[in-house]
């Protein structure tokens, strides 16, 4: 009995695993039971023997992640009577885990929407008590800390580790684990000082038909999701009739590309505007290529070398996919466009440790001066674009959301041209990183420019956290901090 027991536990956890990379690579609503069974050498009824359905096994995805994560900030905030070396050895272990399990930090940043209520409610609320129990351990570390500076604090801390989701950017794992806490106590030490910037407010209502009915589908994507959403809600969204969006778009699909484009052209708008006393470093932004100019395009590593994903995919590497795992032969372009951040380049295959890809692509250069020769102008120029980075996400937040958490529904095509897009810009800011501090390797210029994207773009999709004043403010100084606090003095990658 014990031994058959033991066997369908194994069997169990065995499709979790499964389940968790091809969830992550192609999004649970892609992915059947007859998927997972197959994955696992399994005929399709097999799956119900171990699992209700596919939203049970979403649901066990999930929750053994958090229960992997609750023992971790059990063991590790126990004992050692320095606050500061308890989270640091607290933001070690959890940077293990998710190098361990990638795939966690798409499930519930991505595909917690699909979750049965009981199972959402049951883990949002195991997820906010491990945050205030984070939370109430910075607030022993900094008692000057307001409350809500504590929580956002937290957050963005959290906001680091899962950003490995959303890249392939990979070191060996202890030099890994070392950069990730690191970031995360630069975070845990942040001063947000006297803050002027507003809250950056979501846009004005759009007055013209168009904007209306993308305004509409953004917030309904980012809600439901792409694949629950009709043209009839839309259309009643935006106080038309469903089959009139036709008079606008050719459906869905145009939607969401549509959504895509328009975050592109603020951010390469932005970029075009960047730069000390609004001298337009970023002056020549091109739809797409990742050129390998600038520190972070052209090597390997740089070009985002598996950082977190599962599984391992034959084509992750060539256009895209965010963020997850999974095994397919298009596993990269699909999770990536839509996964992460702006300007994350979000290869998903966790399965490798380097990667070779450099796509240089046949677009014009993203910008013609990737950097000003300066650290001082380079500097200047990375705080201007955080500004104008946070006021962006934050005035557009529904479009983001979307573009971050239904991307990977959109064709072969467009994922690709996403990527494209995705690479070069985080190569600018790699750039400027690679002028402002060259003592950094190429691989933590990457992975702190991809931090500093998360931490905005979760909080962006974090609507409790929206409305507190100067939150635009801190946020600026949150990307500052995982980008040039002086913690971020070089690492030795090799170390294993």
């Amino acid at each position: 009995m014990t031994t058959r027991t033991s066997r369908t536990s194994t069997r169990r956890d065995q499709l979790t695993a499964i389940a968790a990379g091809l969830f992550a690579r192609d999004g649970y609503h892609n992915v059947t039971v007859g998927d997972i069974a197959a994955a696992a050498g399994l005929s399709g009824p097999a799956i119900y023997r171990h699992f209700p359905g596919k939203q049970a096994v979403l649901a066990e995805v999930v929750r053994s992640g958090f229960d992997e994560m609750a023992q971790v900030l059990a063991a590790d905030l126990a004992g050692m009577s320095d606050p500061a070396e308890r989270l640091r050895r607290t933001y070690r272990d959890l940077a293990a885990f998710v190098i361990r399990r990638p795939e966690f930090g798409i499930m519930w940043r991505r595909e917690y929407r699909h979750l049965a209520p009981e199972d959402a409610a049951d883990l949002a609320k195991r997820m906010g008590e491990a945050t205030d129990t984070v939370v109430a351990e910075l607030r022993t570390l900094r008692p000057e800390l307001e409350p809500a500076d504590a929580e956002l604090v937290a957050w963005a801390a959290l906001s680091v580790m899962g950003s490995i989701s959303d890249h392939r950017v990979r070191l060996p794992r202890a030099a890994f684990e070392e950069l990730l806490a690191g970031i995360a106590m630069d975070v845990v030490s942040v001063h947000f000082g006297e803050i002027r910037e507003d809250n950056g407010p979501q846009g004005p209502a759009a007055e013209d038909r168009k904007e209306q009915i993308l305004a509409a589908a953004a917030r309904l994507f980012w809600d439901r999701g792409y694949h629950e959403v009709t043209l009839d809600e839309i259309g009643a969204a935006a106080g038309i009739a469903g089959p009139s969006v036709y008079s606008h778009f050719a459906g869905k699909t145009e939607l969401l590309r549509t959504i895509t484009e328009r975050i592109g052209e603020r951010l390469r708008s932005d970029a075009d505007a960047a730069g000390p006393a609004g001298s337009g470093a970023g002056a020549g932004a091109g739809a797409g290529a990742g050129a390998g100019t600038g520190a972070g395009a052209g090597t390997g590593a740089d070009a985002d070398a598996g950082p977190e994903t599962g599984g391992a995919s034959s084509d992750a590497d060539a256009d895209a996919g965010p963020e997850t795992g999974g095994a397919s032969s298009d596993a990269g372009a699909d999770a990536d466009a839509g996964s992460d951040t702006a300007g994350a380049d979000t290869d998903t295959d966790t399965d490798t440790d380097t990667d070779t890809d450099t796509d240089t692509g046949s677009a014009p250069a993203f910008a013609s001066a990737l950097a000003p020769s300066a650290p001082a102008a380079a500097l200047a120029t990375l705080a201007d674009l955080a500004s104008r980075y946070v006021a962006t996400v934050l005035s557009s937040r529904d479009l983001v959301a979307a573009y971050f958490t239904e991307g990977h529904n959109l064709p072969d095509r467009d994922r690709a041209e996403t990527r494209r897009f995705q690479r070069a810009y985080t190569a600018q800011w790699a750039a400027l990183m690679a002028v402002a501090n060259p003592g950094a390797s190429a691989e933590e210029i990457r992975i702190r420019v991809l931090a500093a994207f998360a931490v905005v773009n979760d909080t962006a999709r974090t609507r409790r956290l929206l409305d507190r004043p100067g939150l635009a403010g801190r946020l600026r100084a949150l990307m500052l901090a995982v980008l040039l606090t002086p913690a971020s003095r070089a690492r030795d990658v090799n170390r294993r």
